[in-house]
C-alpha cells in the first residue's frame, strides 16, 4: 500500500472440492480527505483520470471521499448499493429517471444517519425501505420510489423535507418523534 486512498482486502476461501469464494472484508481509507467534490459513474475505471481520488465506480466510496458538508454528483448509470450517509453531504443524482439505486432486495437502498444531508434526482429501487432518515434538517427531493415496502421511512428526526417525490408501488412511513 503506498499514499492516501482506499484499499479493498479480500479473503479467498478454497473447500475440499476445490472451489474458490472471494469476499471484500474490508473499504479501508487511508489519509485524510481535503476534497469538496467527487463523481461518480458506473463506467469508471483505474484507467479514469482521477481514479479512487476523487472519480469512483461506487457511490459509497465517493462519500467517504469528500469531507463533511461536501458534494457528490452521481451520473446516470444502476448502482447495486447499499449506501450508508453518516455526515453532512450533498448527494445529486444526474436525473431522476435514469440514476438507479438499486438497493439488492435488502433493508434499505440509503440510509442517513447525519443531520443535513440534501439528495436529490434518484430511482431508488428494490429495498424494503427505499431510504430510511434517522437524522434530522434533511432533504429529500426530485427521487422516484419504486418496489419498495416503504419509498422512505423516517424513524426518527425533525424538520426534514420530502418534496417533488414520485412514489410507485411502495408507501411512505414516519415514526418517532
Amino acid at each position: 500500500m503506498e499514499g492516501d486512498g482506499f484499499y479493498e482486502f479480500f479473503t479467498i476461501a478454497t473447500d475440499y472440492a476445490g472451489n474458490q469464494e472471494i469476499k471484500m472484508v474490508a473499504d479501508v481509507k487511508v489519509g485524510v480527505s481535503s476534497r469538496t467534490l467527487a463523481w461518480v459513474d458506473d463506467d469508471f475505471n483505474p484507467s479514469t483520470p482521477g481514479w479512487n481520488y476523487d472519480h469512483f465506480n461506487k457511490i459509497q466510496k465517493a462519500l467517504r471521499a469528500v469531507i463533511e458538508g461536501g458534494t457528490v454528483y452521481v451520473s446516470d448509470g444502476i448502482y447495486y448499493e447499499n449506501i450508508w450517509i453518516d455526515r453532512r453531504v450533498n448527494l445529486i443524482g444526474e436525473s431522476k429517471n435514469y440514476t438507479i439505486i438499486n438497493g439488492q432486495h435488502m433493508d434499505y437502498g440509503v440510509y442517513i444517519t447525519s443531520d443535513r444531508v440534501n439528495l436529490s434526482r434518484f430511482t431508488v429501487i428494490d429495498c424494503y425501505e427505499g431510504i430510511c432518515v434517522a437524522a434530522s434538517n434533511c432533504s429529500i427531493s426530485n427521487c422516484n420510489f419504486k418496489n419498495s415496502t416503504f419509498g422512505i421511512y423516517i424513524c426518527w428526526g425533525r424538520n426534514n423535507k420530502i418534496y417533488n417525490n414520485t412514489f410507485l408501488q411502495t408507501g411512505v412511513m414516519i415514526s418517532g418523534d
